[in-house]
């Protein structure tokens, strides 16, 4: 079987699994360089000459599949179960970055995989595949996912490890419910505004939490955020009110500030006051560097 009609027949499956149409035999719909045996091959000597291929042969996907070192393989746009289940099986960095959809298939396949995935492009995900993708076990990134409905959510929260969602602008109060169970680090760096009911929701979630993109944060979230038992990073906040200082000493463990540069007194104090650290400091040496 010709690689057209290979691809042509795998794509068809898939869009029939996923509901979709079977698309026609256009040369415009073929990747335009495939990684083939010889290119797997060669990819430890030469990482970059897959740089431009956006397809690849099963049995490419088991040789690079025995690479000790990380993948990079961003430049695939289309992938089948087949290939997705070889490369499933790399221990490490497996980075599919340039997969814009994840069939259902595909997701199964990769749920197999142990250590960092990135599918930084993925724009869209069914309740599926996103269960799918819960069971990889490791570091998940999904930055391109700009919006999730509460059935996705509630399946990605299911992944017992880093996820990463810095794609996310916003995340509505029900969002936040269904990430309150999530066990593992979560990375949401591009929300820029969180309601009081968010982040009562978000204090239970178990895992450094990363929320680089406020740029500002009531006192009754800081209060609610003071509680999250793991580390918390809020880098894009540049001022802290006395009455969110206060509650952020009594936080344990890592608080990542760093986005201020200045402090009333009152909130100095009590920052210094804290447990654990802030931005790799012990809180009174951080306090005494913002005065130096």
């Amino acid at each position: 079987m010709s690689r057209r009609e290979k691809h042509n027949k795998i794509q068809g499956a898939q869009a029939r699994e996923e509901g979709g149409y079977v698309l026609h035999d256009f040369e415009e719909y073929l990747p335009k360089r495939w990684i083939d045996l010889k290119l797997a091959r060669s990819y430890l000597d030469d990482p970059f000459a897959v740089e431009e291929c956006d397809g690849i042969d099963d049995d490419a996907a088991e040789v690079l599949a025995t690479h000790p070192g990380p993948l990079w393989l961003e430049g695939l746009t289309t992938i089948s179960a087949s290939a997705a289940e070889a490369l499933a099986k790399h221990k490490g960095r497996l980075d599919l970055g340039g997969l814009t959809e994840i069939p259902n298939a595909v997701a199964r396949a990769l749920s197999k995989h142990h250590g960092h995935l990135i599918l930084s492009k993925v724009c869209k995900l069914s309740v599926k595949a996103a269960g799918s993708l819960a069971m990889q076990q490791g570091s998940l990134f999904l930055g391109g996912l700009t919006k999730l409905s509460k059935p996705v959510a509630h399946a990605l929260s299911e992944h017992r490890g880093s996820l990463n969602l810095y794609g996310l602008k916003s995340l509505p109060d029900e969002i936040a419910q269904e990430f309150s169970r999530h066990t593992g680090d979560l990375a949401l760096g591009s929300v820029s505004n969180l309601s009081d009911t968010a982040a009562r929701f978000l204090a239970n979630q178990q895992g450094s939490l990363h929320l680089d993109g406020l740029k500002t944060l009531s006192d009754a979230a800081a209060e609610f955020l003071s509680r999250h038992p793991a580390g918390l990073s809020l880098n894009g906040l540049t001022e802290l009110s006395d009455a969110s200082a206060e509650c952020f000493s009594k936080h344990d463990g890592v608080l990542n500030l760093e986005g201020l540069n200045s402090l009333t007194p009152a909130a100095a104090a009590a920052l210094a006051r804290k447990n654990g650290t802030i931005n790799k400091q012990k809180p009174a040496e951080w306090v005494a560097s913002l005065r130096s």
